[in-house]
């Protein structure tokens, strides 16, 4: 499901880069998508439902959230880029509507996932000392 939908964000800001003119959106919307297929639905993070505190003004409050878990093989710039991808909708609000049920906020922990990486990915795309000791 995360995959697809920043496949889909990808997709759309593409276009909408395009009608604007903007060579250099284009050019990072496209990385992002190539990024996205390369990595394929298993090179996304592991996430776990939690719930949060949280202050309202002077109220504490229970939130539900998304842990987001690192993948410990993965290049450290794809949690960055995946952050802003996630967040484009919330500031993109001229294209994008928001349909359906909120989704929950997503909060990265420093917990680590074991899944292994896809295969035949790129080696720029691990973490610079993931191979270290594997020769």
């Amino acid at each position: 499901q995360k995959f697809r939908a920043r496949s889909s964000i990808a997709s759309i800001m593409i276009n909408a880069e395009r009608e604007r003119g903007g060579e250099a959106g284009v050019a990072f919307w496209s990385y992002v998508l190539e990024a996205l297929s390369k990595l394929g639905p298993k090179g996304m993070s592991d996430e776990e439902d939690a719930t949060v505190d949280v202050a309202i003004g002077e109220l504490q409050a229970k939130q539900a959230v998304r842990l987001v878990h690192v993948l410990k093989w993965r290049h450290p710039d794809f949690r960055r880029l995946f952050e802003i991808v996630d967040k484009t909708p919330g500031m993109e609000d001229l294209i994008f509507s928001q349909t359906g049920k909120a989704s929950l906020p997503r909060h990265r922990v420093d917990t680590e996932s074991n899944r292994p990486p896809p295969k035949d990915l790129p080696k720029t795309f691990f973490k610079d000392d993931f191979f270290d000791g594997m020769e």
